[in-house]
C-alpha cells in the first residue's frame, strides 16, 4: 500500500488537525495548545524505535521556543497509552472550550509506528478512524 506507512499516518493527521480546523483570524491573538505525543515501541513484533520519543520532546520544546506556546499548555506524552493520547486531545479541547478564544490553535503530533491504519502504542493500537471521530466530536462541540 505505502512504502512508507508512517510518513501516511503523519500525513493524515497534520491533515486531519489542518483541513478540519475553521482558520481563526490570527494565532497571534488566541491560545496555542498541543499534544505531543512519542512512543518508541509498537508492539513485540517491532523492533524499538531510538528516537520517537525524543522527536517529541524536541517537538514540544520547538512549540514553546519558535511556536510561542506556554509550556502549561503543551501536553508532552512519552511511551503513553491510547487513553492517555486520547484524553490529553480531550483536556486540549476543554482548555479551548474555557478559554472562549476563537482564535485558539490546537496542535497534536504523534512521532512513533504505524501501519497505515493505527498508531502503535506499546501493545495497544489507536485507529486512525477513532482519531478522526474524537477529533470530529472535539471540532463539533467547540464549534456550537
Amino acid at each position: 500500500m505505502y512504502r512508507y506507512p508512517m510518513t501516511f499516518i503523519v500525513a493524515a493527521v497534520v491533515y486531519i488537525f489542518t483541513f478540519a480546523l475553521p482558520a481563526p483570524p490570527s494565532f497571534a491573538e488566541g491560545a496555542r495548545l498541543a499534544v505531543v505525543a512519542g512512543n518508541n515501541h509498537g508492539g513485540h513484533e517491532r523492533l524499538p524505535l531510538r528516537f520517537a520519543e525524543e522527536d517529541a520532546r524536541r517537538m514540544a520544546g520547538v512549540l514553546t521556543g519558535l511556536g510561542r506556546a506556554d509550556p502549561e499548555d503543551v501536553r508532552l506524552l512519552q511511551g503513553s497509552t491510547p487513553e492517555d493520547f486520547l484524553e490529553a486531545i480531550e483536556a486540549a479541547g476543554r482548555q479551548a472550550a474555557a478559554s472562549n478564544d476563537e482564535a485558539s490553535l490546537i496542535i497534536v503530533f504523534y512521532s512513533g509506528h504505524a501501519d497505515g491504519e493505527n498508531l502503535l502504542m506499546g501493545e495497544e493500537r489507536l485507529g486512525i478512524r477513532e482519531l478522526k471521530a474524537a477529533v470530529e466530536d472535539l471540532l463539533g462541540r467547540l464549534n456550537r
